[in-house]
């Protein structure tokens, strides 16, 4: 069955983790990249990692794990608009990308094609995504227990994993 995913940039989850210089406590974020279908709402893929750092070097894995799922097209954040990004998608996964082409683009085969077939209908779909990180945070709550960065992401992922049966037991009962 394909499908149309949908990437969202990281959602951070807050930890508090420690005082400062001044006694205010520092937080430590716990970035959460996920790849959904866009007619269920699940969870395909994800990627847990932590704290700062570009959102673009985890995004490739990302979208490499959806392969199983023979994705028709991604819609992404104009910041994972790199041409490396395009050729995985559309080369070896052959499907299509929406990513809103940054202003002044010179090179790239597929980024100077975005220009011209760039779809705002069909990256609307993306607002997917953020109803999906809308509803982890009010259902599951924003905020790791855990002290360490091992356990956090851990926790992230068992709250992805907890999101689907959510899902699916949603969808059962609407059935019933």
């Amino acid at each position: 069955m394909e499908q149309d995913i949908q990437l969202t940039k990281p959602a951070c989850i807050t930890h508090v983790k420690s005082k400062n210089k001044l006694g205010k406590k520092r937080k430590s974020y716990t970035k959460n990249q996920i790849a959904i279908d866009t007619l269920t709402q699940v969870i395909l893929a994800q990627r847990v990692a932590r704290g700062s750092g570009h959102d673009s070097k985890d995004t490739i894995a990302t979208i490499r794990k959806t392969g199983k799922y023979k994705p028709r097209g991604f819609s992404l954040d104009k910041e994972f608009d790199s041409e490396e990004i395009h050729r995985v998608i559309q080369e070896e996964l052959v499907a299509s990308s929406m990513i809103p082409p940054k202003k002044r683009v010179k090179n790239g085969k597929y980024q100077l094609s975005m220009q011209f077939l760039f779809s705002k209908p069909k990256y609307h779909l993306r607002s997917l995504v953020e109803t999906v990180i809308s509803v982890l945070k009010r259902v599951f709550g924003d905020k790791n227990q855990s002290r360490s960065d091992r356990l956090r992401n851990k926790e992230t992922k068992l709250r992805n994993a907890c999101y689907n049966i959510y899902k699916y037991v949603k969808r059962l009962s609407t059935k019933i």
